[in-house]
């Protein structure tokens, strides 16, 4: 087997050990899933569907808690939690 590094493709190996490509996938789905919470809490009608979409918004923020992008659902979180009185 050749361990030889080939310069073209040296940087496509992250420090983690993924490619570019499987951390841009990863990073286009984890923004997906924040654009459909997004749309459900500003579509939350109902205390019962308030209160689910709190609780994933929460989920989501504990996994994701030093990403930057979980602000975005701050502003939901806050008219949720008002709408519930809490």
């Amino acid at each position: 087997m050749d361990n030889t590094i080939n310069p073209e493709t040296a940087n496509e190996i992250g420090h983690t050990g993924a490619s570019h490509r499987t951390r841009q996938m990863e990073t286009d789905t984890v923004t997906e899933e924040r654009e459909i919470l997004v749309q459900r809490a500003m579509a939350a009608n109902t205390v019962t569907e308030a209160r689910a979409i709190r609780d994933q918004i929460h989920e989501h923020k504990k996994m994701y808690r030093a990403d930057e992008g979980v602000a975005v659902l701050d502003e939901q979180l806050k008219r949720l939690e008002t709408m519930l009185g809490e």
